[in-house]
Formats: C-alpha cells, structure tokens, sequence
C-alpha cells in the first residue's frame, strides 16, 4: 500500500503558485488607490472652476445686459415718462382749478338769488343794483359753462387722469427693476421686449397741452439735475476727443484734460450754488447757515412738492443707476485717451529721431 499513489479526492494542488503573499502587489494596490482619489479629486476641483467661471462669465453679461445700449434705452423711456407724468399732472391740476370756481360761483350765485329777494329791498336803487349784480353773475356762470363745454374742459381732465395712470403703470415696473441688485434683476432686453409696444402706444396719444405747462413740468423735474445734465456733456466731450483724426489736435486736447482732470470731474472754478458743496468759513458761518436757513425755510413748500412727486421720483432712480454707468464709462474714455496719446507722442519722437538721421 505504501508503492500506491495517494487517492485524489477532487483537490487540485497548483504546484507553480505562489501561497506566501507578495507584500509589493499590496503596496501596488494602494497607490493605485490613492492615485484614483486624486484623479477624483482633481476632477472635482476642475468642474468647481469651471462652475465659478461659468458664475463670473453669468455675472459679466448680467451687469453688460444692465450697461450701454439697453440701459440707455430704458432711461429714456423713463425720462420720456417721467416728463410726461409731471406734465399731466400740471395739466390735471389746472383744469380741475378751472371746474372748481365754476362749481364754486354757480354755488355762490345760486346760494345768493335764493337767501336775497328784490322785493326785500327798500328803495328802486337798491333793487336796480341787486338786479346788475345778478344779471352779471348769472351772465358769467353762463359764460364759464358754455366754455367748459366749448373746450370739453371735463373730458380732457378724464382723458389726462387715464393717461397718467398708464404712464405710471409703463414706468413703475421698470424702476423697480431698477432699484433691486444687478443679480435679483430681469434681463434688461427682456424688459425692452415686452414694454416697446406699450411705449409706442402710448407715444401715440397725441394730447393739447399748452407749452407753458410743459416748459413748467420740465424745469420741476430738471432744476436740481445740473450735475446729471453735465456729465453728459462731458461724456460726449470724450468722446470727440477720443475721436480727433488730427494728431496735433488731439495731443492738444488730451494735455488739457491731463492738467485739468480734477477740474474736469469736480466742476472746479465755478460759481457756487445751493446745489453744490457747501463752504463755510469761521467768522461767516454763522451768517451763512442763517441764510440758508431762511432759503430753505421760504421755499420748503416748493421743493417739497417737486421733490418728492412720482414723476421726480421715477426720474431720480434711473438718473443715478445713468450716471453711475456714464461715470465709470468716461473713466475708461480717458484711460483710453492717455493711452493713445503715449502710443502717439512715442510716434512723433521716433519720427522726429529718424528725420534727425536723415539729415545729419
């Protein structure tokens, strides 16, 4: 039994395989691991700058779809309205003046005929001159009547109080987009979209309104908007500068608004106003707070109202969010007018070297 082979009971036994573990197989298996973590995680740190740049590049046409040609298509869509609710509103008043005294005299004159009698009065003279009296005053409220009629006086002031309230109801929505973060706001290009139609219909209403009332709703709105007024003629100052083809005038040009930037910006040398900055000097401050005191106190009443209407309102809002977009857009008019006037002084010096060699 010894000679016999052993009994195979279905084990096969791999002589060439290794059964002691290989410990440089293990430490194989774990940088592999680790490298797969960092692949995973540099991965992960890839698409992260790319979500942020994709933010950054979202915020970049955010604020480009609230600057240049789209806002300032909304601002003179406010502006147009704003002057249009200021000068209805004139209108509205004026002719709600000109019903209510002829409401009030018919008042008075009828309160008047039915206390008095004629026959009351003592004497014929008496009665000859109540008589004038009434005569006159029944003539005049005839008289107003037939031209409140004549001139559709009632019909224009409902027709001005429905077109102010959709003046009011085009613009509200936009000054509310206005006034929340660049981030919180609608696309201004869909806001120009949706309200073009309504901004034509409404430029089509095509109303009588005296010019008086018109320059008069003008100068409420624009009397205290001298700087917003400025800096756009300063902007389009710019922009000629920058557009000069003659170089000599050109160079001229930028060295003054090099010497005079603060000048430019600040409206240095001018006379000072109630509007601008105030200077008190020690020994006439107290005169001078005095006198401005009893300014403001004078026309309190005044400015109140024409500060505080819708119309100026409406007009305050897109004239900041203007102006702060027009400011920062000369800032880059005169970056871009320093750099094209050293690029040109450079040219005019290697003209000026090489025309010295040519004739040494």
């Amino acid at each position: 039994m010894s000679n016999e082979e052993p009994i195979n009971i279905g084990i096969i036994v791999d002589n060439d395989s290794d059964t002691n573990s290989d410990p440089t197989a293990s430490s194989d298996s774990i940088t592999n691991i680790f490298m797969k973590e960092e692949k995973i995680k540099v991965k992960e740190g890839v698409k992260e700058k790319e979500k942020e740049k994709e933010k950054e590049k979202e915020k970049e046409k955010e604020e480009e779809n609230w600057s240049g040609a789209n806002l300032e298509t909304l601002c003179k869509w406010i502006q147009t309205s704003s002057l249009q609710i200021a000068t209805l509103d004139i209108a509205i008043q004026y002719y709600r003046s000109i019903v209510r005294r002829n409401v009030l005299l018919g008042l008075v004159f009828s309160t008047a005929s039915g206390s008095l009698s004629l026959s009351q009065m003592n004497s014929s003279q008496q009665q000859f001159a109540y008589s004038v009296i009434f005569t006159i005053l029944s003539f005049s409220t005839a008289i107003f009547t037939g031209l409140i009629k004549i001139y559709q006086i009632q019909e224009r002031l409902e027709e001005f109080i429905q077109l102010k309230q959709e003046w009011i109801g085009f613009s509200l929505p936009i000054t509310t987009e206005i006034q929340l973060p660049v981030k919180e706001r609608k696309s201004a290009l869909d806001l120009i979209t949706k309200h073009k139609n309504k901004y034509l219909d409404l430029l089509k209403r095509d109303i009588d309104i005296p010019n008086s009332i018109k320059g008069q709703a003008y100068k409420r709105l624009y009397h205290n908007k001298e700087d917003y007024i400025k800096n756009i003629a300063k902007y389009k100052k710019l922009k000629e500068v920058l557009a000069c083809t003659d170089v000599h005038c050109f160079i001229k040009y930028a060295d003054e608004l090099d010497e005079n930037e603060y000048k430019f910006f600040h409206n240095i040398g001018e006379p000072l106003r109630w509007s601008n900055c105030i200077c008190i000097g020690m020994t006439s401050g107290y005169n001078y707070l005095a006198e401005l005191y009893k300014f403001f106190m004078t026309n309190k009443d005044k400015y109140a109202d024409e500060n505080t209407g819708l119309s100026n309102i409406i007009l305050t809002v897109i004239t900041e969010e203007d102006n702060e977009q027009r400011t920062h857009k000369m800032n880059n008019l005169l970056n871009e007018i320093r750099d094209r006037r050293y690029r040109l002084s450079s040219y005019v010096k290697r003209n000026h070297d090489s025309e010295l060699n040519i004739s040494v």
